[in-house]
């Protein structure tokens, strides 16, 4: 089935990274000795099940990987090998796996794949705990109650389709500290899209700094104003297009120049967005002002890219495209049994072991997503949905870890209905006319 996928095969997959783990096990100290009850191998598919099936309790799981090795261990013996050497392999693991090269799969426009080295876009997800783990992994209770939460950060590129960054914070991190990581390891050439959670100008001006671009949407929070000194809203309001593209100051105090790209939103749009405003300034015990009703009648994007190297229809296409990590965000979750999975009591090392082990998961599901879909015909797309369903079935009938890169899946079981291969109502662009 991947005769037509030119210069990497599933067996180059199984050679970077499957064959790599007993040496990595070896390095963390999680193997010392060679034993015929545990391996590398049998363990981190022992955890792709446990999380698959939400069976994840010690006692499944030395029952479980009993069946891939030549003698069975015991509940006490499982649990002492997740310990910190444990975490140590897994995080390594999860490394190796996010150097896999991939094909170019993007359904970006060429010209802009072919401006940029890398568009990188970050987003992330919580995973709730049992609130019996708060100690050890606290969440956000509102002062009320004791709830626990475990943060998983991913970055995927959208040109060739692969996860750059794939990392574990604890629940109560907030996406803007999350995000200056991102930042050292972006490179010349790259663009970043970036959500209002990560809005930081500081750090747009070290990525300009570092001779690449960002793009990203406008927290209503943020003041504007255009290079005469009025507020962006009272020239937004005088403004009779339904677009105003212009150079502008960012931030009281920051002040950053950059560009703003304003389309004037739809009346359907306009109306759930004053509704949802009004709702968070009265749980506030608050009015909107002015200026804030002003904003829900657009939608604001800000870049340093100008308009010769970026045009609104180009920006609204990368923004646009920002919707795959919510898809996949969505597709891990529904293909996975997480929640069964968590919500036990324990210690903190169980939970991360389960939440690494899911992680390595959805970049390997996502090599598997980018290695087929060569195969769709023109015009179908491969569906992350049903890439994740059917890699479910696939790793739950295994022995073998090496194996995983071995399905051949029929195209009809994994391409998107076309009812789906709509573009997503949640787009900012929907409404952006060319």
């Amino acid at each position: 089935m991947f005769n037509n996928l030119r210069g990497f095969k599933p067996a180059d997959c199984s050679t970077s990274f499957f064959t790599k783990l007993n040496s990595l096990a070896i390095k963390c100290s999680l193997i010392v000795h060679r034993s015929r009850k545990f391996s590398a191998e049998g363990f981190l598919l022992t955890l792709f099940k446990a999380i698959l099936t939400g069976k994840a309790s010690f006692n499944e799981m030395a029952d479980r990987i009993g069946g891939f090795e030549p003698l069975k261990m015991s509940k006490q013996a499982f649990w002492k090998r997740v310990n910190p050497e444990a975490i140590a392999f897994l995080l390594d693991a999860l490394g190796t796996s996010l150097k896999l090269k991939t094909l170019n799969a993007s359904k970006i426009s060429n010209s802009l794949c072919e401006r940029f080295e890398r568009i990188l876009v970050e987003d992330s997800t919580t995973h709730r705990l049992h609130h019996s783990n708060s100690d050890h992994s606290p969440g956000h209770g509102n002062g009320r109650s004791k709830t626990s939460l475990l943060k998983v950060d991913v970055t995927l590129d959208l040109i060739s389709g692969s996860c750059v960054q794939n990392a574990l914070h604890s629940g109560t991190q907030q996406d803007k500290e999350i995000g200056k990581d991102l930042v050292d390891l972006v490179r010349k050439g790259d663009l970043v899209l970036r959500d209002m959670g990560y809005f930081v100008i500081a750090e747009f001006a070290l990525i300009a700094r570092l001779l690449a671009s960002w793009l990203s949407r406008v927290p209503v929070s943020v003041i504007i104003k255009d290079l005469s000194g009025s507020k962006i809203e009272e020239t937004l309001r005088a403004c009779k297009s339904d677009r105003w593209d212009g150079e502008v100051l960012l931030g009281e105090k920051e002040r950053h120049r950059c560009r703003l790209i304003a389309v004037r939103a739809s009346p359907e749009v306009v109306r759930r967005n004053l509704k949802e405003a009004s709702e968070r300034a009265a749980s506030r015990g608050k009015t909107l002002s002015k200026a804030q009703r002003e904003r829900c009648h657009w939608h604001l994007l800000v870049t340093n890219l100008s308009a010769s190297q970026l045009s609104v229809r180009e920006a609204s296409e990368l923004y646009r495209c920002r919707w795959k990590i919510e898809i996949l965000f969505r597709a891990w979750k529904q293909g996975m049994n997480m929640k069964p999975a968590l919500n036990r009591r324990s210690n903190a090392l169980h939970h991360q072991a389960l939440i690494l082990a899911a992680m390595i998961y959805q970049v390997l599901v996502v090599m598997v997503m980018i290695l087929w879909k060569p195969l769709m015909r023109k015009r179908e797309e491969v569906s992350v949905e049903k890439v994740f369903s059917v890699m479910s079935n696939h790793v739950l009938e295994l022995k073998d870890l090496n194996e995983f890169f071995t399905h051949s899946s029929d195209r009809r079981h994994i391409r998107m209905d076309p009812h789906n291969n709509r573009e997503s109502l949640a787009d900012l662009w929907l409404q952006l006319k060319s």
